[in-house]
Formats: structure tokens, C-alpha cells, sequence
């Protein structure tokens, strides 16, 4: 009789545990799941902050001043043809671009829980990116190691050329930036405006 007895608790009691297993597991995956799509956001506005740091690094000042840039040294080429001048000015005017937050990103156990979508969004901004660094990159070697090597004229017209490269680069990344970011024309010159004001500001500060 207790045999029955015990042999029904079992088998009353066994698919409540069951239940209460297979649930526990539910939820806890549902919280890991809820927790990786959480700071999978959380990644995805890091990286859209650091592009809109690189965006305002860039747009205003240093695309206008790479481009003019090109036009003196147009001036500058003309100018020792005629020996006025003997040295040209090395490059020196750069943008500070970071990749931090996408490199980290790529890295990261929620990585999976991006969209491929909006992955692949984000990685077309830092391919455009990464061929502007390739530029930068490539007119530091030069500085170090191939400028002794050629004439003056020739320094002065690898600096037109690669500024005139860069201008287009730029120019391009900031198109790319704007459209990651859904940005209109009236965004960008707000954002243009704003880094000259605090470019000149600065220029001023330091004449002082």
C-alpha cells in the first residue's frame, strides 16, 4: 500500500519538477538573450557616438584647410619655378579619427546579436574611414623615409597630389558618416559652422 502510495507522488510530482526545470532554463535564457540584445544597443551607440566624434574631427576644418592646402601648394609650385621660394612646407594637417569602439565591437560575445543589416552599415563607414588612415599612413612613410629622396619640386608636387587625394577621401567619409547617421544638409552645416567658430577660437587664443 505505501509502495502505491509513493509510486503515485512520484509520478504526480515528477512532471511538475519537469515544468519547473524546463522553465528555469527558459528563463534563463530569455534573460541572456534579453541582456546580449541589451548591450548589443548599448555597443551600437558607442559606435555611433565615436562616428559622430570623427564626423565633427573632420567636417569644416580640416577637409577646407586639406583642400585649400592643395591650392597653395599649386601657388607654392609656381612660386619656385620662378626662385621665390626654395623649400615647400611638409603636410601636417591631419584629422583625429578613432575606430575603438567598431574594433572592439568586432570582438565582443554580443557581436552575433547586431543585425547583419546594421553590421554591414557600420562596416562600410569604417572601410571608407580605413582608406583615408591607408592615405595618412602612406604620407607619414614618405615624410620618414622617401622625402630625402627626390627634389624639392618633386616634394612640392607629391604634397599637391596627396592633398588633393585626401580632399577627395574626405569628402567622401564625411558623405558616408552623414548617411550612417541619417543627417541632413542643414546637420551638416551646423556642424561645419561650429567647428570653425571653435577652430578660430582657438586660432585666436593662441595668437594672444
Amino acid at each position: 500500500m505505501k509502495a502505491k502510495v509513493y509510486f503515485k507522488q512520484i509520478v504526480l510530482e515528477v512532471p511538475s519538477i519537469l515544468i519547473a526545470v524546463i522553465l528555469a532554463i527558459y528563463l534563463t535564457n530569455w534573460f541572456d538573450n534579453k541582456n546580449k540584445h541589451e548591450k548589443a544597443n548599448v555597443i551600437i551607440s558607442f559606435i555611433e557616438e565615436e562616428i559622430a566624434t570623427n564626423l565633427k574631427s573632420l567636417h569644416g576644418v580640416v577637409d577646407s584647410l586639406t583642400w585649400q592646402r592643395v591650392k597653395s601648394y599649386d601657388s607654392l609650385i609656381q612660386l619656385y619655378n620662378q626662385n621665390k621660394i626654395d623649400v615647400f612646407p611638409e603636410n601636417n594637417i591631419r584629422p583625429t579619427m578613432r575606430n575603438v569602439a567598431w574594433e572592439s565591437a568586432k570582438t565582443s560575445d554580443v557581436f552575433s546579436e547586431i543585425s547583419p543589416k546594421k553590421a554591414n552599415q557600420i562596416s562600410y563607414v569604417y572601410q571608407e574611414q580605413k582608406r583615408v588612415e591607408d592615405i595618412l599612413k602612406i604620407q607619414d612613410e614618405f615624410n620618414i623615409k622617401k622625402s630625402f629622396e627626390l627634389t624639392e619640386l618633386q616634394k612640392g608636387k607629391y604634397y599637391r597630389n596627396i592633398n588633393e587625394k585626401l580632399s577627395q577621401r574626405y569628402n567622401d567619409l564625411i558623405t558616408r558618416y552623414a548617411d550612417y547617421l541619417k543627417l541632413n544638409s542643414e546637420d551638416l552645416a551646423k556642424i561645419k559652422n561650429e567647428n570653425r567658430r571653435n577652430f578660430n577660437r582657438e586660432m585666436n587664443r593662441l595668437k594672444r
